[in-house]
């Protein structure tokens, strides 16, 4: 270890220290234990391989000297990109399982195969259709802001609960400490993620018609366990 790298490892808070931490970590040996850096090496994020959450955050005590002017925002918004890119940019936008159908159906079997060809009619009207004429499934949601005290670091989190936006207050940045910047990052994104509502799931065109034909295949397995079909 050269150093200069010596210097920045003694020089950090304690707290954000681990014994196989190092300021370097060459990309054939990554592991989620060496977090996410931008490519100047001035901060460093840890973030749960689970909830996909901040958990940590490191700023380097030179962190002026490596970005030689270029804004620590920035520097924020390359490690969160990749912590993003490896986790996947869907978070919580997750499409629902499908639930299991279970039907007491009491119609007659007349009845249910015109409904079957009154959907597959739909089905080939829908196909027929330019895209921009089809409601799609999509998220309903909100992205949420947040900001540590005094405002010195506003996050944002995207749709998907992930950190689309750092931003810091630079007429506090001018003086302030790594250690002191790491904190307040990681406390406006404790504050976002208390406010953060998972999105909703709207079904569109497709799936309607999909969940449909499973009603209509339940109701016809109904009608052939009691031997009416």
């Amino acid at each position: 270890m050269s150093d200069e790298l010596l210097e920045d490892e003694l020089l950090a808070p304690q707290v954000l220290r681990d014994a196989d931490e190092t300021t370097e970590t060459p990309s054939d040996t990554w592991r989620f234990s060496h977090g996410f850096a931008d490519a100047r090496q001035a901060v460093r994020i840890w973030v749960d391989r689970e909830s996909r959450r901040l958990e940590r955050v490191r700023v380097s005590p030179r962190w002026r000297d490596r970005l030689a002017g270029r804004p620590l925002a920035d520097a924020f918004g390359e490690a969160f990109f990749l912590a993003n890119v490896r986790f996947g940019t869907e978070g919580d936008l997750r499409i629902p399982d499908e639930e299991p159908v279970d039907v007491e159906y009491n119609g007659t079997f007349d009845q249910l195969e015109e409904r079957f060809a009154s959907l597959t009619d739909r089905f080939n009207e829908l196909e027929a259709r330019a895209p921009e004429n089809v409601r799609w499934a999509d998220f309903e949601g909100q992205r949420v802001t947040a900001s540590s005290a005094g405002g010195r670091v506003t996050v944002t989190l995207s749709l998907a609960g992930l950190t689309e936006l750092v931003e810091i207050d630079r007429s506090w940045l001018a003086t302030a400490e790594a250690g002191e910047i790491g904190e307040h990052v990681l406390a406006a994104h404790r504050r976002a993620y208390e406010r953060y509502v998972p999105p909703t799931f709207v079904a569109g065109e497709r799936e309607e018609l999909a969940a449909e034909f499973r009603y209509l295949q339940a109701a016809l397995h109904s009608l052939m366990s009691r031997g009416i079909a």
